[in-house]
C-alpha cells in the first residue's frame, strides 16, 4: 500500500512539474508577442515619426447577427481602448488602435448572445484638407468570450479570430 502511495505521489509530482512547465512556456510566449506586437507598432514612430500622439477613445456598439433559422435583434454595447497617431508627414499616418469590443444581439427564442473580442484596428491616415482625415486599414479581432444566456459558447464558433477592412472619414474639430 505504501509503495503503490510513493508511485502515485511521484507520478502526481511528475505531471505538476510538467504542467508547471507548460503554464511557464505559455506565459513567456504571450509575453513575447505582446512585447513584439508593441516594438512593431511603436518602432516607426522612433524611426520616420513627425509627430506621435497617444490617446483613449471609448465608444458605443450598435451590433446585430443575422440567421437564417432565427429572428434577431439588435443590441448597443461598448467599446474601449488606446491609440497612437504616428505621423510620417503633414498628410500621412498611421494610427494603431487597442480595444476591448463588447458585442451581440437578442436571439428570437433562445436568448442574448454576448461576446468580447480584443479588437486591433491599423489605419493608414490621409489628410487631404485641414480638419479632414481619411483612414482605412485592418482590423483583427481576438474572439475571448462568447455566450448565450450566460452559457459560455466560444469553443462552437467556428473561428475565434477575424480580419476586416474598415474605410472611415472623420474630421477633427
Amino acid at each position: 500500500m505504501n509503495h503503490s502511495l510513493t508511485s502515485f505521489g511521484k507520478v502526481f509530482m511528475t505531471l505538476s512539474h510538467g504542467l508547471q512547465k507548460v503554464v511557464y512556456s505559455i506565459k513567456r510566449t504571450l509575453m513575447k508577442k505582446l512585447i513584439f506586437t508593441f516594438a512593431l507598432l511603436s518602432g516607426p514612430a522612433f524611426l520616420f515619426a513627425q509627430g506621435v500622439g497617444v490617446g483613449i477613445k471609448a465608444g458605443a456598439n450598435f451590433s446585430n447577427y443575422s440567421s437564417d433559422n432565427y429572428s434577431t435583434s439588435s443590441v448597443t454595447k461598448y467599446h474601449v481602448g488606446a491609440y497612437v497617431n504616428i505621423n510620417f508627414s503633414e498628410k500621412w499616418g498611421v494610427r494603431p488602435e487597442v480595444l476591448w469590443s463588447s458585442q451581440g444581439a437578442e436571439i428570437e427564442g433562445v436568448g442574448n448572445f454576448n461576446t468580447d473580442f480584443v479588437t486591433v484596428p491599423i489605419m493608414l491616415r490621409w489628410k487631404p484638407v485641414e480638419l479632414i482625415f481619411i483612414e482605412a486599414g485592418p482590423q483583427f479581432n481576438f474572439l475571448t468570450n462568447a455566450e448565450i444566456d450566460n452559457d459560455n459558447v466560444e469553443d462552437q464558433l467556428k473561428s475565434s479570430t477575424t480580419a476586416r477592412l474598415l474605410v472611415q472619414a472623420l474630421t477633427s474639430l
